[in-house]
């Protein structure tokens, strides 16, 4: 039954919001053991990754590591590395990729076996196992992201140590927004949204000490909700004592899952609320001719499931594009684009303040009621979409 369960959460979540992913989220989350792929709300990853990205993977497993070459070239370019450092760098993060790698080979090969241990059997117990396995891995990548950090500084000059503040700051953004799974306009950046836009000296110059702000007041709560989800990850360990399962707590009250989600929520919203704050006041300190590209961007990014292209919209593209028309019949598909573009507008608008709802009423009791009915498919938001 709960394998039935997971896989018809599977379906769902390809097209569905994070309230219909979220009960699946928390099944593999607490020991269903299953893999879901996750919906994206407003830019979100489901909820499975506020409860630590799987619970120590026992299903899907986060087997990849937290850094990556990449990481290692960017504060090289940040901290201004020389060609011995980078060299050092190199064989720092080579050797930290190998043991790691070794380490998610062997959790990997276990992972296989629980897997098919539960084809035969559908016993879930064999998912304890995965649990303590899970629990090894991330202990050993604690340790060697631990140990790559300690020995990259120990590369930087006593001029370039004060860089490195910043370097892990950077990181943090980086990494630490795409855990958003909330909130509508929590993975937003503004660092990459502002940094394309030309604009005079003295634009650039507000836009820059704004960022720089925004830099330090989006690391603290970055910060504090890594504290929340691995505070969370505790506690969901701790409802799976005593031999529960996802199914008992499925037909409970919802009150524990629900203390769980409102911890999550007041993480998200105060990510979110940095995020939305500083979006106004970039946009303040931009050229004017650049202000409304700015704020559509952001909304944008802010909900792409709300204003990603309307297939409406490529049809009067496509029309306006034609080279034969008259310039009667071009002049009719301008008038029906100005058009549709304002009456789009509009239901975007309201479809974009109808999620920031739905997200805040987030509840266990509106989660599972929306998993079991169909989700998105009634509410005010299904009507809203009937209507765009």
């Amino acid at each position: 039954m709960l394998s039935g369960l997971v896989s018809r959460g599977c379906q769902l979540a390809c097209r569905s919001a994070c309230r219909l992913v979220a009960v699946v989220g928390l099944a593999v989350a607490l020991g269903a053991g299953a893999q879901v792929v996750h919906a994206q709300p407003g830019g979100g990853g489901g909820l499975m990754q506020i409860f630590g990205g799987g619970m120590g993977g026992m299903g899907g497993g986060n087997t990849e590591a937290t850094y990556s070459s990449r990481d290692v070239d960017k504060a090289g370019e940040l901290i201004g590395f020389d060609a011995a450092q980078k060299e050092g760098a190199k064989l720092i993060f080579d050797a930290y990729s190998g043991e790691f790698q070794e380490a998610a080979a062997k959790f990997r090969k276990e992972q296989e076996k629980a897997r098919e241990a539960f084809r035969e059997d559908q016993d879930p117990a064999v998912w304890e196992n995965m649990r303590k396995e899970g629990e090894k891995l991330a202990a050993t990548r604690t340790k060697l992201d631990k140990d790559l950090m300690t020995n990259m500084q120990a590369l930087l000059t006593d001029a370039q140590k004060p860089l490195w503040s910043k370097f892990e700051m950077t990181q943090r953004r980086d990494k630490g927004l795409d855990r958003g799974a909330f909130m509508s306009g929590e993975r937003l950046n503004l660092f990459t949204l502002t940094e394309k836009i030309e604009m005079p000296s003295e634009n650039k110059a507000q836009v820059n000490t704004l960022l720089a702000s925004y830099e330090v007041d989006l690391d603290r709560e970055l910060i504090h909700r890594s504290k929340v989800q691995e505070e969370i990850a505790a506690d969901g360990q701790k409802m799976m004592q005593g031999g529960r399962n996802f199914r008992d707590i499925l037909g409970g009250d919802g009150k524990e899952i629900d203390a769980l989600i409102n911890k999550a929520k007041e993480a998200s919203v105060r990510v979110r609320e940095v995020n939305r704050s500083y979006a106004k006041k970039i946009e303040g300190a931009l050229p004017e001719d650049k202000r409304a590209d700015f704020a559509a961007e952001v909304q944008k990014q802010s909900y792409p499931q709300v204003y990603r292209q309307t297939r409406a919209q490529r049809q009067i593209v496509a029309a306006i594009g034609f080279g034969d028309l008259t310039p009667e019949q071009k002049a009719s598909i301008e008038a029906i684009k100005e058009s549709y573009t304002r009456d789009l507008a509009e239901a975007n608008k309201q479809l974009a303040a109808a999620q920031d709802k739905t997200e805040m009423e987030m509840s266990f009791e509106k989660l599972t009621a929306g998993f079991m009915g169909g989700g998105q498919n009634q509410g005010p938001e299904a009507e809203l979409r009937k209507k765009k």
